[in-house]
C-alpha cells in the first residue's frame, strides 16, 4: 500500500479544542472560521481528499439548510443523521478520518437553527478553501 500522509495534529486537534469548548457553535467567531476553514481546507487537500467525497456531505448539510428555510421548522435529527453518512465515507477511506474528527465536533455542537447555519458555513467555506489549495475533484 502506498505511503499515506499523517494527519498534522495541531490542525485538527486544534480545531477540535475550540469547537469543543464553545458553549453553541453559534459563539465561533468569524475569523475562527475562517481560519479554521482555511487550515482545514489545506489539510484536507495535502491528505488527497477529493471535492466529490465532501460534496456527499455538503450537499446533505445544504438539503437540510433549504428545508429549514422553507418549512421555518429545524430538525435536529437529520443533522445528527450526518454523523454515521461521514463514519460510512471515513471507513470505507482513511483519508476521510480528521474529516469526520472534525465534523463529529462541529455537528455535536448543533442545538438550534443558528449553530446549524454556523456548521453549514464552515462546511462551504472547507469546501471553498480546498479548491482553493489545488484540492481536486
Amino acid at each position: 500500500m502506498a505511503h499515506q500522509r499523517q494527519e498534522r495534529p495541531s490542525v485538527v486537534d486544534g480545531i477540535i479544542r475550540k469547537v469543543s469548548g464553545l458553549d453553541k457553535l453559534a459563539d465561533l467567531s468569524g475569523d475562527d472560521l475562517v481560519r479554521f476553514s482555511d487550515d482545514f481546507g489545506m489539510e484536507l487537500k495535502e491528505s488527497k481528499v477529493t471535492t466529490s467525497q465532501m460534496r456527499k456531505i455538503f450537499s446533505e448539510i445544504k438539503h437540510i439548510h433549504r428545508e429549514a428555510q422553507s418549512t421555518k421548522r429545524f430538525n435536529i435529527d437529520r443533522v445528527k443523521m450526518l454523523k454515521p453518512k461521514i463514519a460510512y465515507l471515513a471507513g470505507r477511506e482513511d483519508k476521510l478520518k480528521p474529516f469526520k474528527r472534525v465534523m463529529d465536533t462541529f455537528i455535536d455542537k448543533v442545538g438550534d437553527g443558528e449553530d446549524f447555519a454556523r456548521l453549514a458555513s464552515f462546511m462551504e467555506a472547507v469546501m471553498a478553501y480546498h479548491k482553493y489549495h489545488g484540492g481536486r475533484d
